[in-house]
């Protein structure tokens, strides 16, 4: 015979497993396992099924500043950019840190190793900068102008024989509206 708790417990573990929950969205799932049940960060990585290290990554997102949740939310900054920036624990020093990582148009081991020099007290000036700076190029612009045309998240690449624009959407609903828009009809 199955408590109520446990059954509560089981209910959210495969709500987590079988939703389409943005990063944060998970996170907050986990802490509610954390509170509410009483697991470590290791119980909730069995029961899961992902590492201990995945979870407390994913559960530092909660820390964030709500500026940079909110880019997390919108699909402006990807999970992976918010796990390094959430590392450095100040939000000043996350905002900061943001700050150059979207001027530079830095990738998430860019980020990465800016923010190890960051904890290690190097100064800012001295951050990795990318090949080509991304930032300025007109792909980026292109990218701003299909994300806020089509209100989703979007990502352009170009290769020497053309290129891909990957359009992302969370559910059917918003996926009939980027029907809509793009083909024209209501």
């Amino acid at each position: 015979e199955t408590t109520p708790q446990a059954m509560l417990e089981l209910a959210l573990i495969e709500n987590i497993q079988r939703q389409d929950l943005n990063p944060l969205e998970e996170a907050e799932a986990y802490q509610q396992l954390v509170n509410d049940f009483g697991l470590t960060h290791d119980e909730v990585a069995r029961r899961v099924g992902k590492s201990r290290p995945a979870i407390t990554n994913t559960l530092r997102l909660l820390a964030l500043p709500e500026a940079i949740r909110e880019l997390l939310m919108t699909g402006k900054l990807s999970a992976g950019h918010a796990r390094a920036l959430a590392s450095l624990g100040k939000a000043s020093q996350m905002m900061d840190v943001l700050e150059i990582v979207q001027r530079r148009g830095l990738n998430v081991r860019m980020t990465e190793e800016l923010v190890k020099a960051v904890q290690a007290g190097k100064p800012i000036a001295a951050a990795p900068r990318p090949a080509t700076s991304r930032s300025a190029s007109p792909e980026v612009a292109l990218e701003a102008r299909f994300r806020d045309a089509l209100s989703a998240r979007v990502s352009l690449m170009r290769g020497r024989r053309g290129g891909k624009l990957v359009i992302y959407f969370k559910n059917d609903e918003d996926l009939e509206h980027l029907y809509s828009v793009i083909v024209g009809e209501p």
